[in-house]
């Protein structure tokens, strides 16, 4: 559809132009104010059914704590009822043994008695039906047990014979009834209130559940893009951090640690060999035939057989160990906690012998060798400087020799004519 000039004209009008970007600006106000109402009224919703929540679960925790109250006075009352029973129970065997010791435990467990019907008296003070009974329970109680100190008296005085005679005439076995009838009454209220009491905490719990539900609704509402934007910019960090780290210590090309990550792990692994009074060896390799594979077939193909030269390298290490590209067709090996240099100088040999098979590259198989340097500790170095310089002039040595092999630091410090019989 072509336009006309009038069309342009206007479309180019300054006023018009400004006036479209103002359009866009307020609708976009607009937008944003709209979600910040609804933002408000879920918030301003969470926070009332939050205080009913609040409320429902002050409720809730009274309630619990009535609950537990009326179940502890059952218990009380359960433990006082047997109370009752032992100290009768000492009264009626120092009648019958007359053993002083029996004497004295019914007196300590009657002044226990008065002491657990004064503390349940105070337990059940909010509760008048309770009150009421205890006046009785005294009572009957006191009336029981002065018959009871009476019969001891006469056992005291008078012998076996008299107090056995008085119990016939004694109204004890009444009082004893009216006792166990004042308890079974008492226990009858105190599980009613329980009952009663459950009830109405299973009532508000599920009030409150209710209210937490819906509680629960509106904030997942509110809360859940908020959550979803947050953990998508946290992922996103944690994934940038990441790169950074991997970029920062690790090699490009094969994913192995690089120059900065090898010095960390080295300075590391000697701190703990000095410690332990454990042996650390440092190997330093070199590719060989790696320039004329370049060459030949092109930095890409010279890409793909470092990446594979990698793999086989990182395939023979330890979890311990470490295998790092430093650049170019250099690598360093860190072998931690080491038996002795014998182990260093097996691992080289299966080095040299793993990089040596051939490889497939676009195609092609390609053939390369490798020259290793070793140095060890403490006899070729204790910090890492020293040992890096020690396996480099190794490596020199190897090379020197003929390549495809590996020679240590010690054959580089004390040359002989067999040494390359002895490191091949």
């Amino acid at each position: 559809m072509k336009t006309s000039s009038s069309d342009s004209i206007r479309d180019s009008d300054p006023c018009r132009q400004t006036a479209r970007r103002w359009s866009g600006r307020i609708g976009r106000v607009a937008s944003e104010h709209l979600i910040v109402i609804a933002f408000g009224l879920c918030a301003a919703g969470v926070l009332g059914i939050g205080f009913v929540a609040l409320y429902l679960v002050g409720r809730s925790q009274d309630g619990d704590a009535r609950v537990l109250h009326t179940a502890v006075a059952i218990g009380k009352l359960e433990a006082f009822h047997l109370a009752l029973v032992e100290t009768e129970s000492a009264g009626r065997g120092f009648l019958i043994s007359g053993a002083p010791l029996l004497k004295s435990r019914y007196a300590s467990m009657l002044a226990g008695i008065d002491e657990q019907l004064r503390e349940f008296k105070a337990f059940t003070s909010d509760n008048p039906d309770q009150q009421k009974l205890i006046p009785g329970l005294e009572q009957s109680i006191a009336s029981r047990f002065a018959y009871m100190d009476a019969l001891i008296g006469v056992r005291v005085t008078r012998g076996v014979e008299a107090a056995v005679q008085a119990t016939t005439v004694g109204t004890g076995v009444r009082e004893m009834q009216s006792i166990r009838d004042h308890i079974g009454s008492m226990k009858v209220i105190e599980n009613r209130l329980l009952e009663n009491r459950r009830t109405a905490q299973k009532h508000n719990d599920a009030r409150l559940e209710i209210a937490l539900a819906t509680l629960i609704t509106f904030g997942v509402g509110i809360m859940g893009v908020m959550f979803w934007n947050m953990r998508r910019l946290w992922r996103a960090r944690l994934r940038a951090e990441a790169a950074a780290f991997e970029q920062a210590h690790h090699d490009a090309l094969t994913g192995l640690p690089n120059r900065r990550l090898l010095q960390d792990r080295l300075r590391v692994a000697l701190a703990r060999a000095n410690r332990d009074g454990d042996v650390l060896a440092v190997l330093c390799l070199d590719l060989d035939g790696f320039k004329a594979v370049n060459d030949t077939y092109g930095h890409p193909a010279g890409d793909e057989l470092l990446r594979r030269v990698g793999e086989r390298l990182d395939g023979l290490m330890r979890a311990e160990d470490t295998a790092a590209r430093i650049g170019g067709d250099e690598f360093v090996v860190v072998l931690s906690s080491i038996a002795g240099a014998l182990y260093s100088e097996l691992v080289a040999g299966r080095i040299v012998q793993s990089l040596s098979a051939p490889y497939t590259i676009q195609g092609h198989s390609v053939t390369i060798s490798t020259s290793i340097g070793i140095a060890v500790t403490p006899i070729d170095g204790s910090d890492a400087a020293a040992l890096l310089k020690a396996a480099d002039e190794a490596l020199y040595n190897a090379k020197k020799l003929g390549k495809a092999r590996f020679a240590t630091a010690r054959d580089a410090r004390v040359p002989r004519l067999e040494l390359a019989a002895e490191v091949h």
